[in-house]
């Protein structure tokens, strides 16, 4: 009977002196990608356009429990505005000039701080665009899959000229950018 007590204060014991008995544990792991995909796209008096780019850079550190995202710990994304194609070479200057990309040669986030519920993460990010940083909010998803990979996904809206962006004209003036774009991430993380 003495034995039996034993067992049971022993397994009491372990329990409460260590939170993860009994579950899996979760652990922080560092990921990164040097082929993070941008888009940026917005409208003009003539037709839409965007911009891409596969070269972007991430690295992270993200808490995982399974297949199951808990907290993004740190984020870091960069892209060089020079890797930003439309297909137009005439645009894509103009785009670069807009966005001082002489002076100013990358577009960068930082994660500061946020939370993840389910796939949906939350949070406030240092955004840099042609020397300017903003905090602001971003919104997204982020996946946890099977093969150990981190997928990062989400849009964020925003006006040109809080970051000091003038929405560039073509042709004397006659086509104009609006001044309202979209910047759509797809990055894939790996340990």
């Amino acid at each position: 009977m003495n034995k039996f007590f034993i067992f049971l204060f022993s397994v009491a014991f372990i329990a409460l002196h260590n939170p993860s008995f009994g579950q899996d544990a979760a652990s922080v792991a560092k990921y990164k990608t040097s082929a993070a995909k941008l888009g940026i796209s917005g409208t003009s008096t003539m037709h839409d356009w965007t911009m891409t780019s596969k070269n972007g850079t991430c690295s992270a550190q993200i808490e995982v429990n399974g297949t199951s995202v808990k907290s993004i710990k740190s984020m870091q994304f960069n892209v060089n505005v020079s890797d930003l194609k439309s297909g137009k070479g005439g645009m894509d200057n103009n785009a670069y000039k807009a966005l001082k990309s002489d002076k100013n040669p990358n577009i960068s986030a930082e994660w500061i701080s946020g939370t993840v519920t389910g796939n949906s993460f939350n949070g406030k990010i240092k955004l840099t665009i042609a020397g300017t940083t903003k905090e602001t909010n971003l919104e997204g998803t982020v996946t946890a899959n099977s093969n150990g990979n981190i997928t990062v996904n989400g849009t964020k809206s925003f006006n040109m000229e809080d970051y000091g962006v003038k929405p560039p004209s073509f042709a004397f003036g006659a086509m104009k950018t609006g001044k309202d774009i979209v910047l759509k991430f797809d990055l894939v993380l790996t340990k």
